[in-house]
């Protein structure tokens, strides 16, 4: 796919990717023991910088798409409406905001990571899906809106 970029297209185009990205470039798509959906994918951001939030609504993962599909994105945006501040405008997105997006009528989320670049899962998602880096031109079209992690009172 054109529009997406490799671990290799970003170091020989000189884009600043810190390591902790590289690592969650081309995780396999699915919901068994190390596979990961887009939710997933956004939980494994942060743990890997030390945030706070875990995406976590006190229920049961998804064990399957059809799970996934019936209350898992609902959920989802439940949790970033009360734990994330919105933000609605794609010119406004810092490193880490959580993105939302529609693609053919689906809704899909993945990690600002800076320079118009988003980390995601393949979409559509399914068998052989894995995460991966979109350009800017790829998601703006789709773009819905995003959530900022609020800052921790020290």
């Amino acid at each position: 796919m054109v529009d997406k970029i490799t671990v290799f297209d970003n170091i020989c185009r000189g884009v600043d990717m810190n390591e902790k990205i590289y690592g969650l470039i081309g995780l396999k798509y699915g919901f068994s023991e190390g596979e990961s959906h887009c939710v997933g994918l956004c939980r494994k951001f942060y743990e890997l910088h030390g945030w706070r939030e875990n995406f976590q609504d006190g229920k049961a993962d998804p064990e399957t798409l059809e799970e996934f599909n019936k209350n898992h994105k609902l959920r989802l945006l439940r949790y970033l409406l009360k734990n994330f501040d919105k933000v609605k405008d794609t010119y406004a997105l810092e490193y880490g905001d959580v993105v939302i997006f529609n693609i053919l009528g689906d809704l899909h989320c993945g990690i600002f990571i800076g320079h118009g670049d988003i980390i995601a899962m393949e979409v559509p998602c399914g068998e052989g899906s894995r995460s991966a880096v979109y350009k800017y031109k790829f998601w703006k079209k789709a773009f819905l809106c995003a959530f900022r992690r609020r800052e921790v009172d020290v």
